[in-house]
């Protein structure tokens, strides 16, 4: 069974939105109600933390990736990090492959992503990735997506 089901975004401009709603399992106009009359705007990465805490998941430590896929320790203010991303969901913001100088967000699911721009799974090959969100779950939340493999 899928981890998470793959959901086409409404409009251009609802990418996280639509991953929110993946994430968590409900709809996107879901999601576009919850945050009020602004929910077509929440873009956010304060916007996503505190949705997914109120669903009972939590985006965990922030990897900004501006070289390459790995950080720079040169700086001394940002440590080079290897990390395994196989079997272990985050969201992501990658350039955007239809306007220059825009982000898009897509959901990695441990093993594909979910482009919700598409409504369909691709290879993580396929992205240049900007940031890094590893999510951590709930009990509950944990259970929920157990049941579904």
């Amino acid at each position: 069974m899928k981890l998470f089901e793959i959901l086409k975004q409404p409009t251009d401009k609802t990418c996280q939105q639509t991953c929110l709603a993946m994430i968590t399992g409900t709809s996107v106009e879901y999601v576009i109600s919850w945050f009020g009359d602004w929910g077509r705007d929440a873009k956010l990465a304060e916007d996503a933390i505190i949705f997914l805490a109120h669903h009972g998941i939590y985006l965990a430590t922030f990897l900004e990736a501006k070289k390459g896929k790995t950080l720079d320790i040169e700086k001394k203010t940002i440590a080079k990090i290897d990390f395994a991303m196989e079997d272990r969901p985050a969201l992501l913001v990658v350039k955007s492959e239809r306007w220059e100088g825009k982000l898009h967000a897509v959901l990695w699911d441990g093993q594909q992503v979910l482009d919700p721009s598409v409504g369909k799974k691709r290879e993580l090959k396929e992205f240049e990735i900007i940031e890094y969100w590893p999510l951590l779950f709930t009990d509950q939340q944990y259970q929920r997506i157990k049941e579904a493999l």
